[in-house]
């Protein structure tokens, strides 16, 4: 018996052994069974805006996996501070070995991002193993980062509201939602609003209208950016799409702002409402778009809410379905002083466990396409896994200024300071300044 022990701890070893190894072949580090490991040990240092104590526990478990070799740390940095964070730290020469990039600050950091060459993971490999959103981090010759989590903007209903005005099923495509609207608001006759159906047409209480908008505008086709002959880039706001007899981007700014007209049959907003969060919580709004990770903060506030969560409308009869997301990747920081075990890292925290488990563990969605590939039997989950396929978003050349780009649009319809066509020409206009 002893004998046979021994030799299942010597089996144990060996296999842990190759493990290890493929990972790292995986990961391009050890071409084949190459013997040159050096440069796979030390620490590595990951930054990111996920909570400490859903990251420590995750990390944790693969420094006990991988502890022999390299070990992970891990800091937590403020949403609103990560930029000048990540600039002060590289600058000084003290700045994370790995960051968690988020989609939208792509163009921003770039720079510091040391790329991932194809021979790494070919461009058919990344195609086949991230969500379609994850093709924002590519460029022709390489990938800039390794697709993490997915965070896909949904749309949460409240069962008693539409079940008190006899509607059986939320909205599947904008044109159903239009015709709702009178049902589900109560507006007096000085036309306050009593109750609202969708918090849709402000800005500044609307929560996430920025991103709302991108949703619209990229259900028309419209890329919101893209790339110049001289592959700058550049807005395309003004651009018209095929199937589209005027420019989309004009049929979106036309259709968000009505919601805030008290003239018209869809008004249900204004800018005197609390912000639309809130609003829902407080059971004053049938619709609200937010994000998936946000089920837990309105489950937590109002424990009796009566509510449900689908796919965002579409627009009726464009093939392609699409929401925005919010996404975010492991990238490698180029002034990384453990480089080779960055790069090996990477590729394990993209990897199927551990996306996995941090999806789970955050409420939301893999990038990952063989696990989004799996049946959900939470009715929440299944949505939100649906949603990550279909997230889609853009290269935002800088997210402050694009904000209030969005903003300025958006208030200069809604005040009768510009016309449509002309608040859509001026934010092109600005964006085109944006360097």
């Amino acid at each position: 018996m002893q004998k046979t022990s021994n030799f299942q701890l010597i089996l144990k070893i060996i296999f842990g052994a190759f493990i290890v190894v493929a990972v790292l072949i995986f990961a391009g580090v050890l071409p084949g069974f190459k013997k040159n490991p050096e440069g796979l040990s030390g620490e590595v240092l990951l930054w990111g805006t996920v909570p400490l104590e859903v990251m420590q526990p995750l990390l944790g478990e693969l420094n006990n996996n991988y502890g022999n070799e390299f070990r992970i740390l891990y800091e937590e940095k403020s949403a609103g501070t990560f930029e000048n964070d990540l600039l002060d730290a590289l600058a000084a020469g003290a700045g994370p070995d790995l960051f968690i990039l988020p989609h939208n600050l792509i163009l921003r950091h770039e720079d510091k991002v040391s790329p991932i060459s194809f021979e790494l993971i070919s461009e058919r490999d990344f195609k086949n193993t991230f969500i379609e959103q994850g093709e924002l981090y590519m460029t022709k010759s390489y990938t800039r980062a390794l697709p993490l989590y997915s965070d896909p903007l949904i749309m949460y209903w409240n069962r008693d509201m539409f079940s008190s005005a006899n509607i059986a099923k939320p909205p599947e495509f904008w044109d159903e939602l239009i015709a709702m609207v009178p049902r589900l608001s109560e507006v007096g006759n000085s036309k306050q609003i009593i109750q609202s159906a969708v918090s849709l047409g402000e800005f500044s209480n609307v929560l996430h209208a920025k991103d709302i908008l991108s949703m619209l505008i990229l259900q028309t086709g419209n890329k919101i950016t893209d790339f110049d002959i001289e592959g700058k880039i550049q807005p395309v706001l003004t651009e018209l799409v095929e199937g589209f007899s005027s420019q989309p981007v004009e049929s979106v700014l036309r259709f968000y702002t009505e919601f805030s007209n008290p003239a018209k049959p869809v008004y249900s907003w204004n800018r005197s409402i609390v912000n639309s969060k809130e609003a829902f919580i407080s059971e004053e709004l049938a619709i609200y778009f937010g994000y998936a990770s946000e089920l837990d903060e309105i489950r937590t506030k109002n424990p009796h809410l009566n509510f449900d969560v689908a796919v965002v409308p579409q627009i009726r009869d464009i093939k392609n379905r699409l929401t925005y997301g919010n996404m975010g990747a492991i990238a490698i920081a180029k002034k990384s002083d453990n480089p080779q075990t960055a790069v090996a890292v990477s590729f394990i925290l993209s990897g199927r466990d551990f996306a996995q488990s941090l999806s789970n563990a955050l409420g939301i969605a893999p990038a990952r396409r063989d696990l989004l590939s799996i049946r959900q039997s939470d009715a929440f989950k299944s949505i939100f896994y649906e949603s990550a396929l279909l997230s889609r978003g853009w290269l935002d050349p800088d997210p402050n200024k694009t904000y209030m780009i969005f903003k300025n649009m958006v208030e200069n319809v809604g005040s009768g300071r510009f016309r449509i066509s002309e608040a859509v020409m001026s934010a092109n206009r600005q964006m085109e300044k944006i360097k």
